[in-house]
């Protein structure tokens, strides 16, 4: 799809370089520099991995398209529309019982709900402020309520056998009592605009607090046929290290911080007693690319764990966006 808007791009790149990146206060300025009937398209996947002995199967795969449109640019800040698209899921031959449970429920969700927009409200910076259609979307979900429900145990009639239909039925009300119960649910949003307003320090830095590591580099993105001058980048690496009794602390506690073969290990070494119990590091890499107006290109997440019996990290949640079309 990129290949076929070359042409395009080539008359719109013609955009007056922001410069983001600041040479002289040695910083990179994370700030939307959007304009009125600015759009970008993106596609988002969410991937949670399972480890089945040689095989990698899914707990979730869920991927949709989206629309994001600048409605109103002030010196205030902006409001801009999303849109839901499409959605799209993995076969059940790549899912658990658990990953097909759980599309199964999005299916009947996205039936009864359809496409809603929300307007999101930001300040001059970018950063997301409030939902300003927030009470619209409440009411929508509070009067599907039943019928979601509904369509969801009969897609899957075992969900009698997990959770009761009125108990199903408050959870999801759950997301819809407050603005900020709603704007959680539009978790890509904080994605693409969580560090807008912020100046990370241009090129490396590294820093220590207790267990975690986090190591982060701003700096100037690698070219590519779409980019142009002055865009940017900023790769955010965390590393949070566990001993073995911290570990065993959170399997006491039942903390469900793994699935599948992870969890099957740590709950094995548990039952053998604390000498059994491995140590092991929780690896988060965050790589958000953007243009030199602020709009993200690319943005991946990837949550990786490696217990110190093993060579390499495993990664257990991998989320990703990448944009198909633009228009500013």
């Amino acid at each position: 799809m990129k290949k076929e808007l070359l042409l395009i791009l080539t008359v719109i790149s013609a955009i007056v370089c922001q410069a983001q990146i600041n040479e002289k206060d040695a910083v990179v300025n994370v700030v939307a520099y959007f304009h009125k009937g600015d759009t970008l398209v993106y596609n988002h996947t969410t991937q949670k991995v399972k480890y089945e002995k040689n095989d990698t199967l899914f707990d979730a795969y869920l991927g949709s398209e989206f629309q994001l449109v600048v409605l109103d640019e002030t010196d205030k800040g902006y409001r801009i529309e999303y849109t839901p698209l499409s959605y799209f899921y993995a076969p059940d031959s790549l899912l658990t019982e658990k990953g097909k449970l759980s599309t199964a429920m999005v299916k009947a969700a996205e039936k009864k709900l359809g496409f809603q927009k929300a307007i999101f409200v930001t300040n001059e910076f970018g950063t997301v402020q409030r939902i300003e259609n927030y009470k619209e979307l409440s009411k929508k979900i509070n009067n599907t309520a039943d019928a979601v429900i509904k369509e969801m145990y009969a897609q899957m009639p075992i969900l009698e056998k997990i959770i009761s239909k009125n108990t199903m039925k408050q959870q999801y009300l759950s997301n819809a009592k407050t603005q900020e119960d709603i704007l959680a649910t539009y978790d890509e949003m904080g994605t693409l605009f969580g560090i807008h307003g912020l100046a990370p320090k241009l090129g490396d830095t590294t820093t220590v607090d207790g267990n975690t590591k986090t190591y982060v580099y701003s700096g100037k993105d690698q070219p590519d046929e779409y980019g142009t001058e002055g865009d940017y980048v900023v790769y955010v690496l965390e590393d949070i290290n566990f001993t073995a009794e911290q570990v065993k602390e959170f399997v006491g506690q039942q903390i469900n911080l793994f699935d599948g073969a992870l969890g099957k290990e740590i709950s094995e070494a548990w039952q053998k007693g604390s000498s059994a119990i491995p140590a092991m590091s929780v690896t988060s890499k965050n790589v958000i690319r953007y243009w030199n107006n602020g709009w993200p290109k690319e943005a991946t997440t990837t949550k990786s764990v490696k217990l110190e019996n093993e060579k390499e990290p495993r990664p257990i949640e991998i989320r990703s966006f990448e944009w198909t079309r633009r228009v500013f």
